[in-house]
């Protein structure tokens, strides 16, 4: 998640965000290209071995 401070406009033309709704940040999903094992620059982060909690407790559907 991360939040869009430049470029609203274009994203909200890219993804169809209505204009009566507040943008308030972004989510990329994806991979990466390169095998990280292979990239330095590439090596995951310390917040990556954090516990992570389920789908279950963080993703809302129809309700909080």
């Amino acid at each position: 998640f991360f939040a869009v401070f430049n470029g609203e406009a274009e994203v909200r033309r890219l993804l169809g965000v209505p204009e009566h709704l507040q943008l308030i940040g972004a989510l990329a999903l994806g991979w990466p290209l390169e095998d990280s094992t292979n990239n330095p620059s590439a090596q995951r982060g310390v917040s990556a071995t954090r516990h992570r909690r389920g789908s279950a407790e963080i993703i809302h559907r129809q309700n909080w």
